[in-house]
């Protein structure tokens, strides 16, 4: 009898931990279990990480002739799809905590970089996740905001732009920056970094500059400086940050896969003073500048050959 009673005991005891375990937590911007809870806490503040209890099957991908996207909501699990080149086809590949940003397909199609959250709001992470949906901590950065991360076409390194902050004490009025309780981080300068691929020798090649994009044969990248304009101009230097050429004015510059032209965005304006974003081409030494838009009032964003 007494036997039976202990035998109650756990099962009822097992019971209650797997109902807390399963039921949503009250009071959390995302519905998530105990054990959810607890699984992502040690993957943001001490990368560990902890089996899922529930298995979802992960497709299986095919990279080529494929693109992959994210989407991000807040104050939620961010996704990775994966579809065909004419939309057709989109398949949920991975919904984690750790996507929080920016994704970028390896050159071999076997891995997908991407931005991810630290503990502070001013500190980032680059992850990797394999075809088989296996996550993996690249680097941390420390007072770094990480975005665009790309890979160079032979798989070997990843460039990207990162804001940096600092920690002020005192007066910080004017200033641009996060506060987080009592402290204050200033956002300071943008650069372009490269790093291994293996997440070893990250070096800042440019300072005050962003929005990199590789040369299809790897030995170049173009960016936007900000030094001489608030707006951006477009340059292109070698990849350890020398034999730097000024192209023109604009932002989100992106190389054609053959090498011999560059798209960007710029601004123009028409006989009544009104402005308007616009997508360009010029060759690759700066000359033959085209305007393939007529846009009047579309904002626009990172353009891709």
């Amino acid at each position: 009898m007494k036997k039976k009673k202990i035998a109650i005991r756990i099962i009822a005891v097992l019971l209650i931990i797997i109902l807390l375990m399963s039921a949503p937590m009250p009071g959390l911007p995302v519905q998530m279990s105990v054990f959810e809870y607890f699984r992502n806490y040690l993957l943001l503040f001490y990368d560990i990480e902890l089996p899922e209890i529930y298995f979802s099957p992960k497709p299986e991908i095919i990279p080529k002739g494929k693109i992959a996207f994210a989407v991000i909501p807040d104050y939620d699990y961010g996704s990775i799809y994966i579809a065909n080149v004419d939309g057709k086809n989109i398949t949920l590949f991975i919904k984690d905590i750790r996507i929080r940003g920016d994704i970028a397909w390896s050159p071999d199609g076997k891995e997908i970089a991407f931005v991810g959250p630290s503990p502070l709001p001013v500190d980032s992470r680059i992850y990797t996740v394999n075809m088989q949906g296996k996550i993996r901590i690249l680097i941390q950065f420390s007072q770094m905001r990480v975005s665009s991360p790309l890979w160079s076409p032979d798989g070997k390194y990843i460039a990207f732009e990162a804001t940096s902050y600092q920690k002020i004490e005192g007066d910080t009025t004017g200033m641009s920056g996060i506060r987080i309780g009592n402290t204050f981080y200033a956002e300071m300068e943008s650069s372009i970094y490269l790093l291994n691929a293996d997440g070893t020798n990250i070096t800042k090649i440019m300072e005050d500059t962003g929005q990199p994009s590789w040369s299809p044969d790897g030995k170049n990248i173009i960016f936007v400086s900000y030094r001489e304009s608030n707006y951006g101009n477009i340059q292109i230097m070698n990849i350890d940050g020398t034999n730097i050429t000024k192209l023109v004015k604009g932002n989100y510059p992106a190389w054609s896969p053959n090498g011999k032209e560059i798209a960007f965005v710029s601004w123009i304006g028409d006989t009544k003073k009104a402005w308007s974003q616009q997508i360009f081409v010029i060759n690759s030494e700066g000359g033959n500048l085209t305007m393939l838009t007529n846009f009047r009032k579309e904002e626009l964003g990172n353009i891709t050959f």
